[in-house]
């Protein structure tokens, strides 16, 4: 008898959640990897003392996604997804900063202890005091603000009691001044940063290219796009890109999905005594078995899901036999079982060798 099957693979929820889990576990341990190399990157840059907030925020950040890691690898890879909205910026930024600010935070501080060293009024020591702890960004914005109120304390035009609250209000208005200037050296960087993001996307998807994955790359081409064009808010193309990677993780676990089941059924078609063998054409895993007695198995499984498996060359109801063995095995040890299943075709007779070539067989759906 021989009989050939079409239906669709199914994973038992748990295994299914288990090669989600491990996929978003490795996509996410790498995007760590990277984070920190940049960050180390930037450390040795001089970064934490140009934009402290921003290094603090991303070490944090960091930080929770190695603790997240093994226990909650969705919440870790949303906290990557997170960073990978500003790190990117992140690297502008203290290039900006490097080639504005840097050298002449240097100059700054050199022309500050030489002031100090040689003031002779006790009452200047607060405005030295207050310049030295300001921020080199904001130092920078508040010089001009900051050369009138030396002036003045030159001249005694300003009391003792008010220097500390003028140093204040420089320092708030000159901060003003610097989050005006973060956000437009991010938003000149936003094309650049946002193709980063899509790149990193379209590094992790699979290989073989199908609807899902064609819809996929049109979708951030788009939003590319929409970042070359600054017609779109970040916070916006944020959402965008959070959804598109949720898409791509979905569409790499139905690979995964298949590709376990496929290591699955060529396990048990071996331990039922097949010499088996497996390729991928046109899209399709194709797992062809045969025993030395002629018995003949063979199995397609599309991206889709669906699975088509063909038992021939066998005497009487053998076949079912094999194919229960093999069915059943996949349910309870791997949690992998078919349904809607239908046979397409039955013959209670042994079929001769060039009455079905299964090899040639190609009957299934591409997509």
């Amino acid at each position: 008898m021989s009989r050939s099957y079409r239906a669709e693979i199914r994973l038992q929820k748990a295994l299914r959640e288990k090669l989600f889990r491990q996929r978003v576990r490795a996509k996410t341990g790498q995007f760590l990897e990277r984070y920190q190399r940049i960050y180390a990157s930037l450390c040795a840059q001089g970064t934490s003392d140009l934009l402290p907030e921003e290094m603090k925020r991303l070490r944090r950040d960091l930080d929770a996604i190695a603790a997240r890691l093994d226990d909650d690898p969705v919440e870790a890879r949303d906290i990557s997804m997170s960073v990978g909205g500003y790190i990117h910026n992140l690297s502008s930024l203290a290039r900006a900063a490097q080639e504005a600010f840097a050298q002449k935070e240097a100059e700054r501080r050199a022309a500050l202890q030489r002031e100090r060293a040689a003031a002779d009024a006790a009452r200047q020591k607060v405005f030295f005091d207050a310049l030295a702890t300001m921020h080199p960004i904001t130092a920078h914005f508040a010089a001009q603000e900051i050369d009138t109120l030396r002036q003045e304390i030159a001249a005694g035009t300003i009391g003792d009691s008010d220097i500390a609250a003028r140093v204040e209000a420089i320092r708030q208005h000159a901060e003003t001044q610097v989050a005006a200037w973060k956000e437009t050296t991010c938003a000149e960087h936003q094309a650049e940063a946002v193709a980063a993001q899509v790149q990193d996307i379209e590094d992790t998807m699979p290989m073989q290219e199908n609807a899902k994955t064609a819809e996929l790359r049109e979708k951030l081409r788009t939003i590319r796009e929409k970042a070359a064009q600054a017609k779109t808010h970040t916070d916006d193309l944020q959402q965008e890109l959070q959804a598109a990677e949720e898409e791509a993780d979905a569409i790499a676990v139905s690979e995964d999905l298949r590709r376990a089941c496929a290591e699955s059924v060529v396990q048990e078609l071996q331990a039922l005594g097949f010499d088996v063998g497996c390729q991928l054409r046109d899209g399709i895993v194709e797992i062809y078995a045969q025993k030395p007695s002629g018995k003949r198995a063979f199995f397609q499984l599309a991206k889709n899901g669906k699975v088509q498996y063909t038992f021939d060359q066998y005497q009487g109801n053998e076949c079912l036999k094999d194919i229960e063995v093999v069915t059943t095995k996949l349910d309870q040890c791997y949690g992998v079982h078919f349904s809607d299943e239908r046979t397409l075709w039955e013959n209670p007779d042994r079929l001769s060798a060039d009455a079905y070539d299964v090899t040639n067989s190609n009957t299934m759906g591409r997509n």
